[in-house]
């Protein structure tokens, strides 16, 4: 089964959040009101996380090598944040 960002997208959509958060080990949350509030799914697999996350980037984004695209090894921060989600 392959996972697709775009049901977590229209969950914040329709409820009128403000961000979501996909972590490994967890359910997808999105910030409603400056509460995180998980999804009714199944936690997300360090390989699930990861095929949401890289079905947002253009191709060519990341370095290929022989194996494929290679997964982060250190958490992404954007500039500026202060701590996960």
């Amino acid at each position: 089964m392959t996972l697709q960002i775009a049901p977590f997208l229209q969950a914040v959509v329709v409820n009128n959040a403000s961000d979501l958060h996909i972590k490994a080990g967890s359910a997808p949350k999105i910030r409603i009101s400056g509460s995180l509030v998980p999804r009714q799914v199944d936690p997300l697999t360090a390989d699930g996380a990861w095929e949401i996350i890289r079905g947002t980037m253009p191709d060519g984004v990341l370095r290929n090598s022989s194996s494929g695209p290679t997964r982060p090894t250190t958490p992404c921060r954007s500039p500026g944040s202060a701590g996960s989600g």
